[in-house]
């Protein structure tokens, strides 16, 4: 039962990760302007199985001209280290990189979520036993 709620618990977890990175990446594209910019610096990290994730910061001007530095909130299984890449700039918010692999990173995380969900309701209900 306690497992099962766990399962829940985490499901649900990602499942709001998900909705929240679909949400702001379709908003970004709604409301944003898209620019050219340049991957200056990533943050790495590494999971239990060894998959890396790389967090880029990038570099870009501004509709006014000014220049921008901003960290993206998404991770990329790829360094794009020196790269030029296309960011998603809505002036007070965080940048999106416009990258078919944090779009499908929001899905992949709905996605588990919702197979940890399914998987807590069974074990809390008793239909799996550990």
């Amino acid at each position: 039962m306690v497992m099962g709620l766990i399962f829940v618990a985490l499901g649900l977890i990602a499942v709001a990760v998900g909705i929240a990175g679909f949400r702001g990446r379709r908003s970004a594209h709604r409301t944003g302007i898209k620019l050219p910019a340049t991957v200056v610096s990533e943050r790495k990290t590494v999971n239990r199985q060894g998959g890396h994730s790389y967090f880029a910061t990038v570099r870009f001007k501004a509709p006014d001209g000014s220049a921008m530095e901003q960290a993206s909130r998404w991770g990329n299984n790829k360094s794009r280290l020196g790269q030029s890449v296309d960011v998603w700039y809505t002036p007070g918010k965080p940048v999106w990189l416009d990258s078919s692999s944090s779009a499908s990173g929001t899905w992949v995380a709905a996605a588990t979520g919702l197979v940890f969900v399914a998987v807590g309701v069974a074990l809390a209900s008793g239909h799996l036993h550990r």
